[in-house]
């Protein structure tokens, strides 16, 4: 260490990591700091060369305010760049698996980072985003310290050439073992994360630094001009003589030390006139009365006061101040305060001799520094220096109104401050931070105020209507984001329903997917096709499954309390953090569980795989109502397991189907499981990404309102913060509010636990306009905390503004007396670590802790400690389970849980000690770790310091600072436990040690006496040890007489002597009743009645029961079976105690009309009969139907056969373009809405199959070395097929089995001999055949005897595409064949020109036909007018025709509703205006039929006002058509509402049927293949429109007949 500190002062000493600047050097290199962007850049983390560093100076002054500001700049932005530096250096190092278990010092890092959702807040716009959690099940969430509130996260997906920042903006430990959290990204990483793809996943690493606090600490320094530092010649240049405030200079003669002496409660009045933030509603009265009780009582004091004044001011000028005595200055209002001989005494001030030193310096120095060991009251003085300048304020604050800022390191000790303030100031607190845990500091909240009337009566009406409006704007936004929001979190949940993808999924693929009926009413096709619908069934264990009736101790224990429940509750530090951070009662928590709860909601509505609700924890699902446990599939959870699983590994893949892949796909049940996934992943890629880019375009507009509004409550803050007397903050709410407190410009402000705080925090919290500066705090005890541990020690950013002033010999006053410990415990501190440290004399009035033979004692032991990896923790179980039991011991000799405080130096040890102690025994102690309890005391101390090992490692224990604080928050009793064997070679330890053994309070064990026998004395050095005093006191019994008259069972125990607690667990023997029956509790229970049970007879049936004895037999309901037979002749199943049964559920078999029989329970039958209905047959229809499926109907619906159910199976007719029609069967055939398959050398098709396909007019590609087509690509080939071999080599380096010109198979004779010679046509085996391979289903024959197959002529003239004899499907592609397939492509696509004539003229017919209906609808003949002059295609007069059908639908409605009333009327036409237009725009077949619901409602709402015209005076009719106003209503409902009108009307509501007419206007047939003909003079025709069933062509007959 010497010869680093000369190297040091030579200016040679060199960092490795930094270019060392020695004190005020200066290098050319040096870039403004000004300039340097706060967050991290490219550079920043891929170095070029050794940062240029200057440490902080302590020994010496600073050349220069800018230097200052330079130093620290670099310092703290250095502290949270470096672990994300060298952490980044370690992953690019890195790759692959070795990443995931490579050690990392500086940051944690977690894959497979996905961005789930937005939240909007009142900050902005946030992130939830979800991490791989796989490799994190060890981590221990609740304690540890990963991604904790601010923390900043980098994120990347390029191997961080490309960085996305964020803070995080919430820690949710629920969520967090999900692997989720929540972020606030920068507005710059906002903007990348716009332009990233929706499937991108990232890495994430976290740093631990707080960046909010460096954030606004290092843009406060840059914005600080260097003359703009007030203290400049003590914080820059050092010196050392203090002057006076300048407000002193002008007035020291107006100071009052007489609130100090009367102990008065200062008069001053609330922030806002009217604000009853502070009271109940009940007390306004009384407030207004003493308002004025208190301006009467005020006036006079002030007219006393004024008087006093007069008379000291004459005083004064008849007698020089000098010259004053104290007793005059006592009585006198005001004095000179810079002549301390005229200050009152110490004894009439209350203070100790330091005390009032430092109490004068606090008042007289511009600078103050107070140095306050343990226990000496800083806070006590602290408040006394508040309470003279509130006192004194017209003296420093005669120009208006400037608070006093009160800032402190940590939230408790501010709210301890606070507190104390508040005694002798009611009103004008302003608490600005996070939520307080102080009842008595909430209503002082920022927050609180915010929302008092008094505040919102007084702030500007201008001001008000624009936060209005903004806050309207923000809602309108927030809803639709969290909408879509909602929407992009479920579609990672879970898989998206059919009805979700529909508008991604292209018409072909849904009506492909659609064609399988669903197995179940609820269930989803998409899980079907995707192979996981079990996933849906029930599950049951194995053992359930053999046993549904047995149950497990083990589920009783699960559903039973939590074991977290169990134990004492410790404030984990990871939550403690949090509240430290914390700045703003913000409603992020409360948005985030909105978006769980609207995700909730649309989680059963959109996914496919929701968890039923029946199944419970434990995976077995339960009974339902009416569920005989029969005809359901069930699966074990085992299995169940592996299908979730199997889900979840699905959908967390990125990868997906490309858009001209999944174009190729006609029959989506044909795919393999795995292209099926792709395929979902594709629509799911659509369907994220146009959420997406729906919710980009309104976050940068939500942003922006949202940073309109913050600057709204930044005015707020500034209004409420200016008229406050005292404002309370932390170092980070004082960074945060930096602006704002630039603006307010308080001149005094007070810095609490100063020794604690960077350098850097306290200068940026400073204003131009501040004239006096208080720092209290001792730096002898914990030090600022810095991340990196280079920078603290080396650069010196761990030594506090506090603790270089005071090393820099600047005036300081340290208090003397410390009024905590008692003696012996204060010898430990002193002269070790404070050279002088006097005791006060209440110290030694301490009563002796009870049970030991000494208030302080060190237990010796050398029990090894152990690692926990997670957090770099550690934990000692031998001195975890003595201090458990050392607790008890104390708990039992009868203090409070409150007074027993339970200190460790490792969070480790922490949740190990929560472990052992149970909350039973344990409520109320309160355990911590030594870091977190600075500046608190408590009666008895037990302190575990953990570290025993090997190496002699003592960790941050070697650290005085740390030392200090853990030995000094004891008052009566300190015990602790350690290896002081080894803590001994620190020399600080080795002192501390000397002094406990001089004293006798160092040994192996611990000796305990018994408070009721003082003789008897035990020794414990372990927890078993303590089995010899079970109850705190000896084995001795304590055979004390209780009032009961047993004698006390338990051993001597020092609590409640008087034995008014204990309860006493012998058997009771007091006599209960009159048959003599003794009580069976215990003595300490209650008796009650008399619970023998008797023979009685119940007087109301005159049944024998046995009845408890207390009970009356009237009283009691008789268990005997019932003996009454119902109406239905049926015996009642019921006690006859109890009502009978109403409903009848007695069994039988029932025979139908039908000829079937049935089960169904009596009551079932007798409503049947009274009601008139038949009971349903359920029995399979399975009928043979004209289409020849089997109907699916039952026997009831099918109407005893003569009317079958519509058939839902998929349509067996092949359209004229060779694909299936994916039409439902009973529904009319539609055309072909799959890709066209057509291809050649040149392109594919782009256009649907049903369109015209148009031809290529390159030149044909065909070609090889013998010849060569020299036609168009579209035109037959003139050339004829090669029959030479082929003669290139396979990749196995066997020759090519095909012909020349044609594509080789890829099939081998050699390797692929038992597929190549597989007889099909019979030469196959001939080792000289060639082979061709069919491109569309890669089948090979061989060549001669298919190419005669192929050449057959079929000899019915139909016109389709040649099949593959193996598989049927068409062969579309195929050069050897080619002539023949280009044939029969253009005659199918004259087939589609001739049906869009026949069309067009069916069309036309129906125009004509409903020209009437079709009269109110001009849009409709428009359509047909543009139908024509663009072209018309089977695709757009589809569209047409069905647009045409449901105007024609509407013009009969509208005809029928003229018979309505005026309003009715205007009803309908407003109603069917809105529909037409919404038809209008429909692009496709499948937008009109989203509209047919609507279409059945309006038509139901004109026969119901019918129904109700004819019947006046029906309600329910009126009702009926009432509901049928709302345009929510569902399709269930609708139905329902269309029951009951039937029921009403008695003859068929026609407007319905012509509804419910499914039937096209155009003749479908046309688009079947088995109808179009060509004959052998080559003319097209078809079947349909001649109403021909032979295929003789019609134009060759018709010329026949001519010639005959």
């Amino acid at each position: 260490l010497q010869h680093l500190q000369e190297e040091k002062r030579e200016g040679t000493l060199k960092s490795n990591n930094y270019t060392y600047l020695i004190k005020n050097d200066q290098d050319s290199n040096m870039e403004d700091f000004r300039q340097i962007p706060i967050f991290p850049s490219y550079n920043d983390i891929y170095l070029k060369e050794n940062p240029i560093m200057r440490p902080n100076i302590v020994n010496s002054t600073y050349s220069d305010a800018n230097m200052y500001l330079d130093t620290h700049f670099r310092l703290l932005r250095e502290d949270f760049i470096r672990p994300l530096r060298d952490g980044i250096a370690q992953i690019v190092y890195f790759q692959g698996k070795e990443l995931m278990q490579a050690k990392f010092d500086d940051i944690r890092i977690y894959s497979g980072t996905r961005i789930i959702a937005p939240v909007c807040t009142q900050r902005g716009i946030i992130y939830r985003v979800k991490f791989e959690n796989e490799n994190l099940k060890a981590v221990l969430w609740e304690s540890s310290k990963r991604l904790l509130f601010g923390a900043l996260v980098c994120l990347s997906n390029d191997n961080f050439k490309t960085m996305l920042f964020a803070t995080v903006a919430d820690r949710n430990v629920e969520d967090l073992h999900k692997g989720i959290i929540t972020v606030n990204f920068t507005n710059d990483s906002r903007l990348k994360l716009a332009q990233m793809n929706v499937d991108d996943t990232f890495l994430m690493v976290e740093t631990a630094a707080y960046f909010e606090a460096y954030r606004h600490v290092l843009e406060g320094l840059k914005e600080m001009a260097s003359g703009e530092i007030p203290f400049q010649k003590y914080i820059v240049h050092c010196e050392t003589d203090v002057l006076p405030p300048t407000y002193l200079m002008r007035n020291r003669h107006e100071y009052s030390l007489k609130m100090l002496i009367r102990k008065e409660s200062l008069k001053l009045g609330p922030v806002f006139d009217n604000d009853d933030c502070y009271y109940s509603k009940d007390g306004l009265r009384s407030l207004r009365a003493r308002d004025s009780l208190r301006s009467s009582t005020d006036g006079l004091t002030d007219n006393l006061d004024n008087l006093m004044a007069k008379l000291t001011v004459l005083k004064h000028a008849i007698k020089p101040t000098l010259q004053l005595t104290q007793k005059e200055t006592m009585q006198s209002a005001k004095f000179d305060i810079l002549d301390f001989k005229t200050w009152p005494s110490k004894e009439h001030l209350n203070l100790d001799e330091s005390q009032i030193k430092a109490l004068q310096l606090a008042l007289t120095k511009e600078v103050s520094i107070i140095q306050g060991p343990p226990g000496t009251g800083k806070t006590y003085l602290g408040l006394k220096i508040v309470r003279v300048l509130l006192a004194n304020s017209h003296v420093w604050n005669s120009n208006g109104h400037s608070p006093i800022l009160v800032v402190c390191y940590t939230n408790h000790a501010l709210d301890q401050f606070l507190e104390g303030i508040s005694t002798f100031l009611e009103h004008r607190i302003v608490r600005v931070g996070s939520r307080s845990n102080s009842e008595i500091i909430q209503k002082f909240s920022l927050h609180n105020i915010r929302k008092s009337r008094g505040f919102i009566d007084s702030f500007p009406g201008h001001l008000r209507a624009m936060y209005a409006e903004l806050l309207d704007e923000t809602r309108q936004i927030e809803c639709y984001i969290h909408e879509k929001a909602a929407c992009l979190e479920i579609s990672m949940k879970g898989i998206l329903r059919e009805e979700v993808l529909e508008e991604y999924i292209p018409q072909h693929h849904l009506r492909s997917l659609m064609s399988v009926k669903k197995s179940e009413k609820n269930s989803s096709v998409m899980i079907e096709w995707l192979g996981v619908s079990m996933i849906q069934k029930r599950s049951v264990s194995k053992a359930h499954a053999q046993d549904r009736g047995n149950s497990t101790a083990h589920d009783d224990a699960i559903s039973g309390p939590s074991f977290q429940d169990d134990f004492i509750g410790v404030v984990e530090e990871a939550e403690q953090i949090r509240y430290e951070r914390m700045e703003e009662e913000d409603d992020v928590r409360k948005q985030i569980d909105a978006s769980k709860h609207r995700a909730a909601l649309l989680e059963r509505h959109m996914l496919a795989n929701v968890a039923d609700e029946g199944e419970d924890k434990n995976g077995v699902e339960g009974e339902g109502e009416g569920d005989d446990g029969e005809g359901k599939w069930e699966i074990t959870r085992d299995m169940k397991k592996k299908l979730q699983n199997v889900v979840k590994s699905e959908l967390k893949k990125t990868n997906h189907m490309n858009e001209e892949e999944s174009e190729e796909i006609c029959d989506l049940w044909k795919l393999p499981y795995q292209k099926r996934w792709e395929l979902y992943r594709f629509w799911r890629f659509n369907y994220i990404g146009s959420i997406r880019r729906q919710i980009c375009r309104f976050e940068n507009e939500y942003q922006h309102v949202v940073d309109r509004m913050i600057e709204l409550r930044n005015q707020e803050d500034m209004m409420i913060m200016k008229k406050a007397y005292v404002i309370g903050m932390t170092t980070t709410g004082a960074a945060k509010y930096r602006k704002v407190l630039q603006e307010i410009g308080p001149k005094i402000i007070i810095v609490e636990e100063a020794a604690e705080v960077l350098e850097a925090h306290v200068v940026t919290t400073l204003s131009s306009e501040c004239e006096h500066l208080i720092l209290i705090g001792d730096h002898q005890q914990l030090r600022p905390s810095a991340t990196v541990y280079e920078l603290a020690r080396n650069f010196n950013l761990e030594v506090s503004m506090f603790e270089r002033l005071v090393r820099m010999n600047v005036q300081y006053v340290r208090l003397d007396y410390q009024h905590r410990m008692r003696s012996e415990i204060a010898k430990l501190l002193t002269p070790h670590i404070y050279d002088k440290l006097e005791n006060h004399e209440s110290v030694y009035k301490y009563e002796r802790i009870k049970g030991v033979a000494t208030n302080l004692f060190f237990v010796q032991h050398e029990h090894l400690e152990e690692h926990i990896r997670e957090g770099k923790s550690h934990r000692n179980i031998h001195e975890a389970d003595f201090v458990k039991s050392l607790c008890r011991y104390f708990i039992c000799q009868g203090y409070k849980s409150s007074q027993i405080t339970v200190l460790t130096t490792y969070s480790g040890q922490l949740h190990c000690l929560r472990k052992l102690m149970p909350k039973a025994e344990f409520q109320g102690v309160r355990v911590c770790v030594v870091d977190k309890y600075q500046g608190e005391e408590n009666d008895i101390i037990l302190l575990s310091l953990v570290r025993s090992n090997l190496e002699g490692k003592v960790g941050f224990l070697q650290i005085p600072n740390r030392i200090c604080v853990a030995l000094s928050r004891a008052k009566k009793g300190l015990f602790c436990i350690g290896n002081m064997k080894m803590l001994s070679g620190v020399l600080l330890w080795s002192k501390i040690m000397d002094v406990l053994t001089q004293n006798g309070h160092i040994g192996k064990e611990l000796q305990l006496c018994c408070e009721n026998h003082p003789d008897h004395k035990c020794y414990v050095s372990k927890a078993e040890d303590f089995s010899k005093v079970p109850e705190g006191g000896c084995l001795d019994p304590c055979e004390y007489r209780m009032n009961c008259g047993h004698v006390c069972a338990l051993v001597c125990h020092p609590y409640d002597p008087e034995h008014e607690q204990i309860l006493c667990k012998k058997p009771c023997v007091k006599v209960l009743c009159e048959r003599e029956h003794k009580c069976k509790k215990q003595c300490f229970q209650v008796c009650g009645n008399c619970k023998e049970l008797v023979k009685k007879v119940i007087p109301k049936c005159n049944h024998i029961q046995d009845v408890p004895c207390s009970v009356l037999p009237e009283a009691f309901s008789c268990m005997e079976p019932c003996p009454k037979t119902l109406f239905c002749g049926h015996k009642c199943l019921r006690s006859c105690g109890d009502k009978c049964t109403f409903k009848c559920p007695e069994q039988f078999t029932e025979q139908l009309d039908c000829g079937h029989s049935t089960v169904i329970m009596c009551y079932e039958k007798q409503e049947a009969e009274m009601t008139g209905k038949k009971i349903q047959c359920s029995m399979k229809c399975s009928a043979q139907l004209e289409c020849g499926h089997s109907c699916a109907g039952t026997c009831s619906k099918c109407s005893g056969e003569s009317l079958h159910v519509a058939c839902e199976m998929q349509c067996n007719f092949i359209n004229i373009c060779s694909h299936r029609c994916e039409a439902v069967c009973s529904e009319d055939c539609f055309h072909c809405l799959q890709a066209c398959e057509n291809k050649c050398f040149h392109r594919k098709c782009s256009h649907k199959c049903s369109e015209p396909c148009p031809p290529c007019t390159e030149p044909c590609g065909w070609a090889c070395k013998h010849a060569k087509c020299t036609k168009l690509c579209y035109e037959p080939c003139n050339r004829d097929p090669c029959s030479m071999p082929c003669v290139k080599k396979l990749s196995c380096g066997h020759p090519c089995i095909g012909l020349c010109g044609d594509p080789c198979p890829q099939k081998c004779r050699v390797c692929n001999a038992e597929e190549v010679n597989e007889l099909f046509f019979g030469k196959e085996a001939d080792p000289k055949s060639q082979f061709i391979q069919l491109r569309n289903c890669k089948h090979i024959f061989e060549v001669t005897e298919f190419t005669k197959w192929m050449n057959h002529d079929d000899g019915d003239g139909i016109i389709r595409l040649k099949c593959c004899p193996k598989c049927l499907i068409p062969i579309r592609h195929n050069l050897q064949y080619g002539e023949m397939i280009k044939r029969t492509l253009a005659d199918i696509e004259v087939v589609k020109k001739e049906i869009v004539k026949i069309w067009t003229n069916q069309l036309e017919e129906f125009l004509c036909e409903n020209e009437s209906n079709l009269n109110y609808f001009p849009c409709a003949s428009e359509a047909m007018e543009n139908l024509m002059n663009l072209g018309a295609t089977i695709r757009s007069i589809t569209l047409i025709s069905e647009k045409v059908h449901y105007f024609s639908k509407l013009g009969k409605i509208k005809r029928k509703a003229e018979q309505l009333s005026l309003f009715d009327r205007h009803h309908v036409a407003k109603e069917i205006d809105s529909l037409c237009k919404l038809i209008d725009k429909a692009e496709s077949k499948v937008d009109i039929m989203k509209k047919q619901p609507e279409l059945f409602r309006v038509a139901l709402y004109v026969e119901s006002c019918c129904l109700q015209k004819k019947a006046e005076g029906m309600h329910s009719s009126k009702i009926l058509t009432t509901q049928l106003k709302s345009s929510k209503l569902t399709k269930e409902k609708i139905q329902e509402i269309h029951d009951e009108i039937t029921l009403m009307s008695l003859v068929p509501l026609e407007l319905v049927v012509l509804v419910e007419d499914k039937k096209s206007i155009l003749d479908t047939r046309v688009l079947r293949q088995g109808h179009w003909y060509k004959c052998s003079e080559g003319h097209i025709f078809n079947t349909v429109e001649h109403r021909s069933h032979t295929s003789a062509c019609p134009q060759c007959r018709s010329s026949e007949n001519s010639q005959d």
